[in-house]
């Protein structure tokens, strides 16, 4: 059987002093537009249907036949928020976005063929000029639709209270999803 995690850690450094203030909270939350582009991987080239899905701006979309992903130089993205409402398997967008949904900075990715595990780890940062409350963060990632290029939230992690950011400060974000056979 196959597992999914996904997990976020935030961290707030000084130059001075190291880290500040470091959260980690796992999910487990993978979404119903994840679900949809595995369910066009492998529907639409049997049926010839297009898939739905809604994108991170509630538009009602179908993936583009034979290339739902796009991967012309298109990245994934992050946002995080300060909504605590609970994950929905059909979430589409945070509750309440802070900042994003913007590229991320960095990506990794690790596969462990003798476990038969893969992880990807994304990474953001965003500056604070005041002092921020976050409870929720998300990822996006790129797909052709029949309307274009348009970017689908897969996962939203909520923490269990809020992580603050103190003003003037940055926050780096680590968004992980580890794919591993159970």
């Amino acid at each position: 059987m196959l597992g999914v995690r996904s997990k976020v850690v935030l961290i707030v450094k000084d130059k001075r002093k190291g880290v500040i203030r470091k959260r980690e909270s796992e999910g487990n939350t993978i979404l119903k537009n994840f679900m949809r582009l595995i369910q066009d991987i492998i529907w639409t080239p049997i049926t010839g249907n297009l898939t739905p899905y809604i994108d991170i701006n509630g538009v009602y979309k179908q993936f583009q036949y034979s290339y739902p992903l796009y991967v012309n130089g298109n990245e994934a993205k992050m946002a995080i928020g300060s909504g605590n409402t609970p994950v929905n398997f059909n979430d589409y967008n945070l509750a309440n976005k802070i900042k994003g949904w913007d590229y991320i900075d960095h990506a990794e990715y690790n596969y462990d063929d003798a476990n038969f595990k893969g992880t990807f780890k994304a990474y953001k940062e965003w500056r604070f000029t005041t002092e921020t409350d976050i409870w929720e963060a998300g990822l996006a990632f790129p797909y052709n639709s029949t309307g274009g290029l348009t970017y689908s939230m897969i996962d939203r992690i909520v923490l269990d209270t809020a992580f603050t950011v103190p003003a003037n400060k940055t926050v780096g974000v680590y968004y992980i999803l580890e794919f591993s056979k159970k």
